[in-house]
């Protein structure tokens, strides 16, 4: 890039307040988590687009102390959410697809360096307490960390 600023088509107009950025594996577009939802604007050309906007019973933990959506090396996307019945990550595909995977979890969470695990905090475990929570990024089989 030239260090020229530019208008991202799609964004005009977006009176939110952005809490975090992060880069895809490849470059060309940025997720952006914002208070009115997660969002995909690519760097050059191509106008936003949103991944994800609150639906009815869901929020987005809001402030700088939670992580925003965060890209995995395999270009799927996780983000937090909060509902009535507790906290949740959802993974879902860089284009919005379908199928999306959610994990019960906090909004704290990381992704492995190959994109394949996640590692996330719960509340209420088998201790009682908050565990550390190694999953796949699949959705499949989850463990605590440390066994």
């Amino acid at each position: 890039p030239d260090g020229s600023v530019r208008a991202v088509p799609g964004w005009q107009g977006q009176s939110a307040t952005v809490t975090a950025l992060d880069w895809s594996p490849d470059g060309t577009e940025v997720v952006v988590t914002a208070s009115q939802g997660i969002w995909i604007v690519p760097v050059k050309g191509a106008e936003a687009r949103p991944l994800a906007v609150e639906a009815a019973g869901e929020t987005f933990p809001a402030g700088f102390k939670y992580p925003g959506a965060q890209w995995s090396a395999d270009g799927r996307i996780a983000f937090p959410l909060e509902r009535s019945t507790g906290s949740l990550i959802r993974i879902a595909p860089a284009d919005g697809a379908s199928p999306s995977v959610e994990l019960d979890g906090s909004a704290v969470f990381a992704w492995s360096p190959d994109g394949g695990r996640i590692v996330f905090a719960r509340q209420g475990g088998e201790s009682g307490g908050t565990e550390v929570v190694v999953g796949a990024g699949d959705g499949g089989d989850v463990e605590l960390a440390g066994r």
